[in-house]
């Protein structure tokens, strides 16, 4: 098989794994999220975040190290997989029991350090399944990686509907979790034994060195990203109680479902902006394009979320979570900033700046916990909410300005001029229209609008629209 066909599969399977995934992913978190209510919501989603914090300790870049090697030479799987897994083996005992020692430190009640116990369980399963999702990646055989996902939500709905069904409590929900990893664990060792080698635990200890000290530059990353990404659940549920958590993150899962539109999007530009690497018209072309639309596929949806957002949560989660829709109306407004965020961390990173975006996720992610330390005591969730936009809007700056001092300057105006225009009419209209027509219709119907109004305006988008379309088209 050539290369863009292969590119162009992995692609389409990718795409297609994400997007159920996130749909099941969306249906059970909204089903489990009314049955447990915001405190017991807020209780599981603390032990994600908490667990999810250790769980980089567990890769610590180690997996992206092994596909970038592997992907070279297919040779090295058996010793990389061997002395991969035994090395997880020891850092995961090592992960487990400090869990558990800080959690007898930290002055939570029974059912909380429960929880936290069995998903941290569920974690460690899960770091074996990425480092063999890792071999997945490496032969380019990502239908068994987008089967594994798949795998992993079904099982997840189908445990919290027999669960709500049978009415069982929060910590029979943790287990939930822990049996979909187990079961996912097992069917990516049958895979890998069948498809590709037979794992085995070795010890190698000069390679382990080795490993480690050469899986730093991605380690650290990582744990950046998930400090950024988790400290403030974690920070929630110290300083005001786990039913604060659960308030928070109904609308933060929400934005994380979002975000999968620019993460499939920069993806599959990447190519593009490699292949053009030393052409800089080409990639102002390419990052610019890209920028304008992004920006006018947020902006729609800033808009709608926005006018509908009490609509949107009493819909999705219940009344139990109307403290959620201030935060929803405050962590909205990073849906346009994230957006240009993955472009521009994604054009930063195949260009030679990965140090400087190392730099900008450290900085992100100390600058999120002070923000947090500082608003959560006075403002709660909305204090959260308000630090995430800051920092990613700090992030956004930063990338936007090492674009514009190393490879081309960008006029904000051209950008980003029509899709205000337009958005601002259609926010308009439907903010005139919201009492007297129903919020469903009024969005799609303003979805449409917006649409059309920017199709006429603006050639670029115009073009993109179609491009997409008729390439998807043609792969259906």
């Amino acid at each position: 098989m050539g290369t863009i066909k292969i590119i162009a599969k992995n692609t389409t399977i990718l795409y297609i794994s994400e997007v159920l995934s996130k749909f099941l992913g969306f249906l059970y978190v909204m089903y489990m999220a009314r049955y447990l209510g915001a405190e017991g919501y807020g209780i599981i989603s603390f032990a994600m975040a908490f667990t999810g914090i250790f769980a980089i300790f567990m890769d610590f870049g180690i997996n992206q190290l092994s596909i970038r090697d592997i992907s070279r030479d297919k040779t090295i799987t058996e010793k990389y997989l061997d002395n991969i897994l035994m090395l997880k083996v020891i850092i995961g005992i090592i992960v487990y029991l400090s869990i558990i020692i800080i959690m007898k430190v930290i002055d939570y009640n029974t059912t909380t350090i429960f929880v936290v116990y069995i998903i941290a369980l569920s974690t460690l399963f899960n770091s074996f399944n990425q480092t063999i999702y890792s071999i997945y990646q490496s032969y380019e055989k990502m239908e068994y990686m987008g089967i594994g996902k798949i795998l992993n939500s079904i099982l997840m709905f189908s445990g919290v509907f027999l669960a709500v069904f049978l009415n069982l409590d929060i910590v029979k929900f943790a287990y939930i979790y822990l049996m979909a990893s187990i079961i996912n664990f097992i069917y990516c060792i049958c895979v890998l034994s069948i498809k590709f080698v037979k794992p085995k635990l070795s010890v190698d200890l000069k390679f382990w060195r080795w490993l480690l000290k050469e899986a730093i530059p991605f380690g650290l990353g990582g744990i950046f990203i998930s400090i950024y990404f988790n400290i403030d659940s974690v920070m929630l549920s110290a300083m005001k109680g786990n039913i604060y958590v659960g308030w928070y993150n109904a609308p933060y899962k929400l934005i994380l479902i979002l975000l999968s539109v620019p993460a499939i999007y920069t993806a599959s530009i990447l190519p593009t902006i490699s292949k053009n690497f030393n052409n800089i018209n080409n990639l102002k072309k390419i990052y610019s394009t890209s920028f304008k639309f992004l920006f006018s596929m947020s902006l729609l949806i800033f808009v709608e979320i926005y006018l509908f957002a009490g609509d949107i949560i009493n819909f999705i989660y219940g009344i139990d979570y109307k403290p959620s829709v201030t935060a929803l109306k405050i962590l909205i407004f990073v849906i346009p900033i994230m957006y240009l965020t993955y472009l521009s961390g994604s054009f930063l990173s195949v260009t030679g700046k990965q140090k400087y975006l190392c730099n900008v996720v450290m900085l992100n992610a100390i600058f999120n916990v002070l923000l947090n330390y500082l608003l959560i005591p006075r403002f709660d969730i909305l204090g959260a909410s308000l630090a995430t936009v800051l920092t990613e809007l700090i992030g956004l700056f930063l990338m936007v300005y090492c674009i514009i001092k190393y490879f081309f300057k960008l006029s904000a105006i051209d950008l980003m001029l029509k899709p205000l225009f337009c958005g601002g009419l259609v926010f308009l209209i439907s903010y005139m229209l919201k009492e007297s027509v129903d919020w469903i219709f009024l969005s799609i119907f303003g979805s449409l609008v917006y649409g059309v109004m920017l199709i006429v305006a603006d050639k670029q988008i115009k073009k993109i629209v179609f491009d997409l379309y008729n390439e998807f088209k043609a792969k259906i």
